[in-house]
């Protein structure tokens, strides 16, 4: 089974983007990476948020060699009106979920110190994601389920590519990538 991860980075001026996929095998080492810099076509706004980060994901998705059976995808704070994750699983037919740094909307109940501590985060009566504490005495991650996979298999799978961060090397991984890409590419266009 490939596990693979996504990140979409943008620049300041949001006038270029970094997409990342990075596959990994079932003993969890990488071994298909792709990127992309390419500048969206779409001016960067609100509304145009979800289409952007879909651009960036088709790029480098046909890039892709091998198939992939589960997708997580990186946000910085999870909203769930831009759960990108959902859509794309649905139109690729991919199980897929979302690993977020930080919440932008909803809440959840005070979470224990330690390492799996788990709570639902609720938004107008509605579990919109799931607070997970991947290390001790850090801040949780935040889980959202996407297309095609559940609470039961999202945070075993998680846990699995916890190393050294609290953010899982599934996406980390291709975050890091996508912002090394455009601070690379973009020093050599000035």
């Amino acid at each position: 089974m490939n596990y693979a991860g996504f990140s979409i980075e943008y620049a300041p001026t949001r006038t270029h983007a970094a997409a990342t996929i990075i596959i990994f095998d079932n003993n969890r080492n990488p071994f298909e990476e792709k990127t992309v810099l390419f500048r969206p076509s779409l001016p960067h706004s609100q509304e145009n948020r979800f289409a952007r980060d879909k651009e960036g994901f088709e790029q480098v998705s046909h890039l892709v060699e091998n198939p992939l059976d589960l997708l997580a995808f990186y946000r910085k704070t999870y909203y769930p009106e831009y759960d990108l994750a959902h859509q794309i699983g649905k139109e690729f037919h991919l199980r897929t979920y979302t690993i977020a740094d930080s919440l932008g909307e909803g809440t959840y109940l005070p979470l224990v110190k330690q390492s799996g501590a788990i709570q639902p985060v609720w938004l107008n009566d509605y579990v919109i994601a799931y607070a997970l504490r991947t290390k001790s005495n850090q801040k949780p991650v935040y889980l959202a389920l996407g297309h095609l996979t559940s609470k039961k298999n999202v945070i075993p799978l998680t846990f699995q590519f916890v190393q050294e961060y609290r953010i899982p090397e599934i996406v980390r991984l291709a975050k890091n990538k996508s912002k090394q890409t455009l601070r690379e590419k973009l020093h050599d266009l000035l």
